[in-house]
């Protein structure tokens, strides 16, 4: 699981130049599954579909516009 909110974090840091860890609690739980294999399609698939809610998240709670941090 630490493996999986560090890579979202990697994304949502490249996006925003802040951790997941400086936001809100986010269900990260609701994207990850144990049997997920982190070199594979569906594990990468999480983590993007995870990090994309949760910059949608951040974004309409903040206000931002999307592209004011790319």
């Amino acid at each position: 699981m630490n493996k999986f909110v560090e890579d979202v974090n990697r994304i949502v840091e490249a996006r925003f130049g802040f951790s997941v860890h400086d936001f809100a609690d986010f269900p990260f739980f609701d994207y990850y599954e144990d049997s997920l294999d982190p070199d594979g399609f569906d594990y990468q698939n999480a983590v993007d579909s995870c990090a994309e809610d949760f910059i949608y998240e951040v974004e309409q709670e903040y206000h931002l516009v999307r592209g004011s941090f790319a």
